[in-house]
């Protein structure tokens, strides 16, 4: 069975909540977003956090990575909490 939303808000909400090392995260939110089938409308939904996810790096992150638009671990919580405060 493929990957679905509810997937991707249990990686998440696990990330959130302390279950799992930025690492351990990045990787499993990647390979599910590939494999996942999702709605057109969860798509369009869920592509805001795989930007986010996608462009995230443990903290610390230098200026020059800020520059090119890397966020650091701190950002990358604070901006999924936002998104599933969104989704709730």
């Amino acid at each position: 069975m493929k990957p679905s939303a509810g997937d991707l808000e249990r990686l998440v909400d696990g990330y959130l909540s302390g279950r799992q090392t930025f690492w351990d995260f990045y990787h499993a939110f990647m390979d599910t977003w590939v494999d996942a089938e999702l709605a057109d409308e969860e798509v369009d939904r869920w592509e805001q956090a795989y930007e986010v996810v996608y462009m995230a790096a443990p903290d610390p992150v230098t200026s020059g990575d800020r520059g090119v638009g890397i966020v650091g671990e701190a950002e990358l919580k604070s901006r999924l909490r936002e998104f599933r405060g969104r989704a709730s």
